[in-house]
């Protein structure tokens, strides 16, 4: 891999990578970027509940037994490791875990 790609993805598990093939050309997708889009997708709202499932279902895996834990659903973006805070912050949001469910609430922090 070239060094200038390689750090583009320094701190980034493999596992929080897609490759997608569309006409012989390769296109890396976050894990999470599915999760981006549908919350892009609801300018209207401003704010949007999702249970643990629902975010499975949008983002095509599991969630990891981390996301049990409401520092998994931390909104600081500065841990490159933190790839699924990105998914949300970029859609304008900011997630609230609800206390003793598996239900996250995103609320919008931009117009």
């Amino acid at each position: 891999m070239n060094p200038s790609c390689a750090a583009l993805f320094r701190g980034i598990a493999a596992t929080d990578l897609r490759v997608i093939v569309c006409s012989g050309v390769a296109l890396i997708m976050g894990k999470y970027t599915p999760l981006e889009t549908y919350l892009r997708r609801r300018r209207e709202r401003q704010s949007v509940e999702l249970t643990f499932d629902d975010i499975e279902r949008i983002i095509g895996a599991l969630l990891p037994n981390s996301a049990q834990n409401p520092d998994w659903w931390s909104n600081e973006t500065t841990d490159p490791r933190q790839v699924q805070c990105r998914s949300w912050r970029e859609a304008g949001f900011r997630a609230l875990v609800l206390d003793g469910e598996d239900r996250v609430q995103f609320v919008r922090t931009t117009a």
